[in-house]
């Protein structure tokens, strides 16, 4: 009875009609969906084999770990939390994805959360891209628009492809500086790489403020160079990097924070993309460090910093 149903069903039957018109390749069928529409195309190319090219505005599986109905969820039944949990929630469908899809969202949407709409997107297994505009709740602007019709002109129409981003290792530049870098693959030239940050940890995300910083490019590698003093104790962050066909891409957002060791030396860590909301992501990796999964976190209001602890799981 539950309507997503019927509308995967009717988006299927739209498919089918369109396939049969002697005016349309059905070879180059794709679709777009926003919100709720976003959904809908997460489950129709998650069943049909028959798109070749999807791009999902703002929805997200996982629904109940983040999304603006979280009372509704809370309050049902549990034979309703398990049938949509187990058959309807888009992350049952994330797997199975047929066409290249592309992922958008805003980093202040409040209908689906950051945290679950990477989570969603980690678990996507088909050819796919991930765009994040700053500052941008649920409104399909123009600054949305025009990827995704790059994205589907691209795979129906013209061929080529989004910019890769091969994030590197973060290091530190002195007592005030931390550098977060990265390699950019592209079928044309990079026409802008930037860096966006907010302050503070994995939670408030409809409330953030992300702000912009530019790239320094030497050998081929664009560098990002934030001052110590806004990590008191941790940002959040993440890179775009658009090309000059239009194409653009965004790297998945992670958490960086202050850490004094108990040697009283100070440093900083950083995550792996954030997928739930209040936790760090692990692993997590010191900088200058080998990655290790035995130390934990602590935060020290004092310190301003997070200290570290032994943590046999």
């Amino acid at each position: 009875y539950n309507y997503l149903v019927h509308a995967v069903a009717a988006a299927r039957n739209g498919i089918t009609f369109l396939s049969n018109r002697k005016e349309v390749n059905p070879q180059r069928i794709g679709m777009i969906g926003l919100s709720w529409g976003g959904v809908l195309t997460i489950l129709t190319n998650g069943m049909d084999d028959r798109l070749r090219a999807a791009v999902n505005v703002f929805g997200a599986g996982y629904i109940p770990e983040g999304c603006t109905w979280e009372e509704i969820f809370t309050a049902m039944p549990a034979n309703d939390k398990n049938l949509w949990n187990n058959f309807l929630d888009p992350k049952n469908f994330l797997a199975t994805q047929h066409a290249p899809i592309l992922f958008i969202t805003g980093t202040n949407d409040h209908c689906y959360y950051l945290t679950t709409f990477q989570k969603s997107y980690e678990d996507v297994t088909a050819p796919k891209k991930f765009l994040l505009i700053p500052n941008l709740r649920h409104k399909f602007t123009p600054v949305v628009q025009s990827p995704a019709l790059v994205w589907l002109d691209q795979k129906l129409k013209t061929g080529g492809s989004f910019p890769v981003i091969n994030e590197l290792p973060v290091f530190t530049k002195g007592a005030d500086k931390v550098l977060l870098s990265c390699r950019v693959e592209v079928h044309s030239t990079v026409k802008s790489a930037k860096l966006y940050y907010a302050l503070g940890g994995p939670q408030e995300w409809t409330d953030k403020k992300w702000k912009e910083l530019p790239s320094h490019q030497e050998n081929g590698i664009y560098f990002f160079s934030i001052s110590t003093n806004l990590i008191k104790p941790e940002i959040m962050y993440y890179m775009t990097v658009k090309d000059n066909h239009g194409g653009v891409t965004s790297s998945l957002v992670r958490s960086l924070f202050a850490v004094k060791l108990k040697d009283g030396r100070k440093t900083y860590a950083y995550t792996a993309p954030i997928e739930r909301i209040y936790r760090h992501q692990t692993p997590i990796t010191l900088i200058g460090t080998t990655e290790s999964r035995n130390i934990g976190y602590i935060y020290s209001k004092p310190d301003l910093a997070y200290l570290t602890y032994e943590n046999p799981n």
